[in-house]
């Protein structure tokens, strides 16, 4: 059973060591929902092959050139 948020906030807090930062927590929070995310896009088959990436990361390169 997939834990809640409010499970995953706790676990999160819990992890983080006790001279924290609220920048630290924020950090925390905005990694958390981009891996949630990512998660969801793979799960949604909205994937690009990394030779594909590759190529596009290489032509904006050429282009700024």
């Amino acid at each position: 059973m997939e834990a809640s948020l409010k499970e995953q906030v706790h676990e999160l807090v819990n992890r983080l060591p006790d001279n924290a930062t609220i920048e630290d927590l924020m950090h925390e929070l905005y990694e958390l929902r981009s891996i949630e995310r990512g998660l969801a896009d793979i799960a949604a088959g909205r994937l690009t092959p990394h030779h594909e990436a590759k190529e596009r990361v290489l032509a904006r390169l050429h282009k700024s050139a």
